[in-house]
């Protein structure tokens, strides 16, 4: 259990425990690099380091007060507040305290280089904001600067980002694998590192329930997964074809996610829904929003009308598909299922 005051913790430290300190990114890396599944070296800088951070500046009240200012029915004066804030943010200044933690972790990143190259992505509390993810960043006082830019593209009242800074594996050999064709004979690696990937990749595949691509590296003969994500497509005779779906309807919103159904027949239904869960509606009112929103997703029978809750849900960026006919009759509760919001599809399985 990490310490609640730790603005900065490495990523082999992270427990189970430690998702309201680290981020959903964060604490889901550190659990399948304790399965050992390998991943460059990396830190993660808290919301605790946001909080010093607005803290230090003295940027809480002002922030709580451009917030109350804003009238929610006006685009403008949203747009208007959120600028004002990434203002305050991308002037403030970060701590001696808080930089001196950043930089001691920058520099074991590097080893002996001195400006080493780092990614920085946002660990989310709530996987439907979206903000700045940077990378190939070098340098000590850039990568402060950068930062800021990441805080400033995010900003929730309820919850702050973290930070995952990772190593940058340069002049390693790279390449992608796919869990559901193992083709890795056309890159330059040993026969012992091809077996070494294949192996990882199976169990990863089945450890997450859904095929996966993974992006690898080779870095000083150790190989690393730099990205996974889940695969909705099969390869076959070298073409992609995708992945049949249980189900295909409009959709908006964004990304791919993944959770396990919960039907809602009734309105009493709403009450049952969890974070890890993806709504599966036959009707939608304005008084299910705030159970639907705290969801991964959601899935109906028929179609959400252009009104106040599609204008909720659309600004939500929550992944939704509707207008599926049959999904309260097809899908069975607590089965894990993955929305792929590009194709408006639903697919069996898991990967997270």
């Amino acid at each position: 259990m990490q310490d609640f005051s730790s603005v900065l913790v490495w990523l082999d430290d992270v427990k189970a425990e430690d998702e309201y300190l680290v981020g959903t990114k964060a604490a889901y890396l550190a659990d399948l690099a304790r399965l050992g599944f390998p991943f460059p070296p990396a830190f993660i800088i808290t919301s605790n380091a946001y909080t010093e951070f607005l803290k230090y500046n003295n940027l809480e009240i002002k922030i709580k007060h451009l917030l109350n200012s804003i009238n929610y029915n006006d685009p403008k004066s949203i747009k208007d507040v959120a600028a004002h804030i990434k203002k305050y943010i991308l002037a403030g200044q970060i701590s001696k305290y808080l930089s001196k933690k950043i930089f001691k972790a920058y520099r074991q990143l590097g080893g002996i280089l001195k400006d080493s190259a780092v990614n920085l992505e946002i660990s989310y509390f709530d996987k439907h904001l979206s903000g700045k993810n940077l990378k190939n960043i070098k340098g000590e006082s850039t990568l402060l600067e950068k930062i800021k830019l990441i805080w400033s593209s995010i900003f929730s009242p309820e919850k702050y980002p973290s930070i995952v800074v990772s190593k940058v594996l340069e002049n390693s050999i790279s390449g992608v694998m796919l869990t559901d064709d193992f083709s890795l004979s056309k890159y330059s690696i040993s026969d012992s590192q091809i077996m070494e990937l294949v192996l990882l990749g199976r169990k990863l595949k089945k450890h997450l329930y859904f095929p996966q691509e993974i992006n690898w590296s080779i870095y000083k003969n150790k190989v690393y997964f730099t990205k996974i994500k889940p695969m909705t497509f099969i390869k076959n005779a070298n073409k992609k074809v995708f992945r049949s779906p249980l189900l295909k309807g409009f959709s908006f919103g964004r990304g791919v996610t993944t959770g396990f159904v919960k039907k809602v027949i009734a309105l009493k239904d709403i009450y049952n829904l969890k974070s890890g869960d993806i709504a599966v509606a036959s009707f939608i009112s304005e008084d299910m929003l705030p159970f639907l929103l705290k969801t991964k997703g959601l899935v109906t029978d028929g179609t959400i009308e252009k009104n106040k809750i599609h204008k909720y849900l659309k600004l939500s960026s929550m992944p939704v598909v509707t207008d599926t006919k049959v999904a309260t009759k097809l899908l069975r509760d607590g089965i894990a299922i993955t929305i792929n919001c590009s194709l408006g599809e639903v697919y069996k399985g898991s990967f997270a």
